[in-house]
Formats: structure tokens, sequence, C-alpha cells
């Protein structure tokens, strides 16, 4: 069950590089540069003074419990991609797992996710 799915997702992996390397070579290399120009438009836009006034009026307990839940919910999404791996045959450890998300995460942010494809 666990490898047939994998199969199909590693095919549509394939195929969809396959379809991308169709699309014209100035085209792919315009990614970045359009993405950051949106953010940088996208910034250039916000109104910074009332997203800090709003940011120093917040309640720190309600920031903190934010903090903690979404730490809880990362901790127990690699626990359920520990659960995967494992069943998959993968020698990993919870810890392992959960190193693995917050760096791939951190990693993720850093390079605007998919603009940096």
């Amino acid at each position: 069950m666990w490898g047939s799915a994998w199969m199909n997702d590693q095919n549509l992996s394939k195929e969809r590089s396959r379809l991308w390397l169709t699309v014209k070579p100035w085209l792919r290399r315009m990614r970045l540069p359009i993405g950051l120009a949106l953010i940088a438009i996208l910034l250039a836009t916000l109104d910074t003074k009332a997203i800090w006034d709003l940011v120093y009026q917040a309640n720190p307990i309600w920031l903190l419990g934010a903090f903690a839940v979404g730490v809880g919910e990362r901790l127990l999404v690699s626990y359920r991609w520990h659960l995967i791996l494992v069943a998959g045959g993968a020698k990993i450890t919870y810890w392992s797992a959960t190193r693995l998300l917050f760096v791939s995460q951190a990693a993720g942010s850093i390079m605007f996710g998919e603009l940096s494809r």
C-alpha cells in the first residue's frame, strides 16, 4: 500500500519535472526576480507603523500561548512523520525526525519556498 502511493507520487514528480523543462529557460529564470518584486511591492504598501503598534499592544500571555500551540503542533506532525517513516522501514528516531522537520521548514522559509525552485 505505502509503496504504490510512493511510486505514484514519484511518477507525478517526474511528470512535473518533465513539464517544467518544456517552459522557456528565460521564463524559468524570471520566477525568483518576479517573486522578490512582488514581496517588495507588498512590503512597500504595508503600514508598518500600524503593524508594530498592534504588536506592542498584544498581550504577551496570548503570544506565548500561540507559540506553545505552534511548537506543540510541529511536535505532533514530526511524530506522525516518524510513524510513517518507521512503518516504511526507515531507522530514524523521533528526535531526528523532529530535527529534520524543523530544519526543512526553516530552510523553506529562508529560501522563499516555491519561489526559489
